[in-house]
Parts: structure tokens; sequence; C-alpha cells
């Protein structure tokens, strides 16, 4: 699952992102980036309806914070909350070696 998890996650950031110089992904390479984000579909599909079970107020997400710091946790990444001043925000980060670095906003 750990593995898993962070290979999604990992494969649909290089999906999403477009960094200026970045040569265009090749076939093979865009196959396989979506394999992982489909094994990690099912994981990411039960969090996104547990915390649209929940409901809670902007800026006191405390439940839909705790999960998916313990799901990011888990998956290898490290993770620093409370940043900006706000106790639900937070920053997870991995380091795969040289390359770009890239930020996804999920709100």
């Amino acid at each position: 699952m750990k593995s898993r998890l962070r290979t999604a996650l990992l494969s649909l950031s290089a999906l999403t992102s477009t960094p200026v110089l970045a040569e265009p992904l090749a076939d093979a390479d865009r196959t396989a980036i979506l394999a992982e984000v489909d094994r990690g579909a099912p994981a990411m599909a039960r969090n996104a309806l547990q915390i649209w079970s929940w409901a809670e107020v902007g800026f006191q997400e405390t439940k839909s914070s705790g999960l998916l710091q313990k799901d990011l946790k888990a998956a290898g990444f490290k993770v620093t909350a409370g940043v900006a001043g706000m106790p639900t925000a937070f920053v997870a980060s991995v380091r795969t070696g040289e390359g770009p670095v890239i930020g996804i906003l999920a709100e």
C-alpha cells in the first residue's frame, strides 16, 4: 500500500504538471503512469467520499486534514502540519532525487 499510493500520487503529479523545458512523455511512460493512478483510484475515491460525508466547515476540517495526513505519512511522505498559521493546513513532501519540484494545492 505504501509504495502504491506514493507511486500513484507522484505519477498523478507528473501528469498534471508541465515544466517549461520538459520533453513530452513517451506513450509507454504515459500508459504506465495512468495504470498507477488507476491502481490508487479506489483508495482516493474512499477518501473523497469520507471527506464529503464529514462536510466540515472551512478552516475547521480537522477530520479531513487528519485523514489525508495519515495516508500521506503511510505512503512515505514527510508531513508538516499547521503551516501558514492554520491548524488544518499541511505540507507533504517526498524527495526522489534530482528533478523538478511539483506543488499541488488541493481544496
